[in-house]
């Protein structure tokens, strides 16, 4: 009886964890990616102000606030600098 209830623990605790593994933006190999001042460029389109940005996951994160100065990190698809998701901070 315990077998079961001890696998089941297991099994909701490492599907839970995958779930806050973020996805790659991109599988494209680096020679493809865009600059990263690209993506912050394609940030301050979108009304962002850029303070860095940096590698995360495949993507180009840049750290940005917007017009009332909330604070976001912003994740950027290397190659087509779609905008892939947002973290609000």
């Amino acid at each position: 009886m315990r077998f079961p209830l001890v696998l089941a623990a297991v099994l909701v605790s490492s599907s839970s964890l995958s779930a806050f593994a973020a996805a790659p933006c991109t599988t494209a190999p680096k020679a493809d990616w865009k600059p990263s001042t690209a993506a912050t460029e394609k940030a301050v389109s979108l009304g962002y102000t850029t303070s860095k940005v940096k590698e995360e996951d495949a993507c180009w994160e840049v750290y940005a606030k917007d017009a009332k100065g909330a604070k976001f990190e912003l994740f950027f698809n290397p190659v087509t600098l779609d905008l892939v998701r947002t973290k609000a901070n």
